[in-house]
Order: C-alpha cells, then sequence, then structure tokens
C-alpha cells in the first residue's frame, strides 16, 4: 500500500483490499479529509491528539487487519494494547457517564 496525502486515499485502498465494511468506512468518512501526517507524533513519547486517538480507536474497532495494515505504514499509531488502555478508561454502564456528569456545560 503505497502513503498518500491524505485518510480518504488510505480508506479507499483499505476497501479495495477488502479490509473494511461499508459501515465501517461510512463511519471513518469522518477523517477522509484529514491528512496523514496529522496522524504522526510530532515526538517519540508525546500524547496522542484527540484526533488521532478517535481515528485509531474506531479503525480498530472496525478491523484490526485494517488497523494492522494502516499501522505497518505509520508506525507512530498507537500499539492496539494502548488503544484497550484507553477504551478501558471508560465506564459502559447504562446512564449518565461521571465525564457527563462533572461537565455538564461542555456542548
Amino acid at each position: 500500500m503505497r502513503l498518500k496525502t491524505k485518510v480518504a486515499s488510505l480508506l479507499k485502498e483499505l476497501k479495495e483490499k477488502r479490509l473494511l465494511t461499508d459501515q465501517a468506512a461510512d463511519l471513518l468518512e469522518a477523517y477522509r479529509d484529514l491528512p496523514l501526517h496529522l496522524l504522526q507524533r510530532r515526538h517519540s513519547g508525546s500524547a496522542f491528539s484527540t484526533e488521532q486517538r478517535q481515528f485509531a480507536a474506531t479503525l480498530h474497532y472496525y478491523s484490526a487487519a485494517a488497523y494492522a495494515c494502516v499501522r505497518s505504514k505509520l508506525p507512530s499509531l498507537p500499539n492496539p494494547r494502548t488503544i484497550c488502555r484507553w477504551l478501558a478508561a471508560y465506564d459502559g454502564q447504562p446512564g449518565l457517564t461521571k465525564v457527563i456528569q462533572q461537565n455538564p456545560g461542555s456542548q
């Protein structure tokens, strides 16, 4: 897979290789205009941005194989274990989450 400049080209290649379902591709369309260089961390050890976290978690959730393919081209993406740690930090119980209760006016 050749590395292009936008996420849209990456999504197209993943669909052609049948690594993404139509549903996953539709959800990832929100990132289509995002330049690929924004998915790379600036420095080793620096925190991932919100966009990087959301893109990585969404892609990994819908297709671990597609994520592995993308990560082989963009090695600065987080390790799948890191994504699992991020997701484990959220309480998935029904009802209002603690984050919403603590920040009711953040919408």
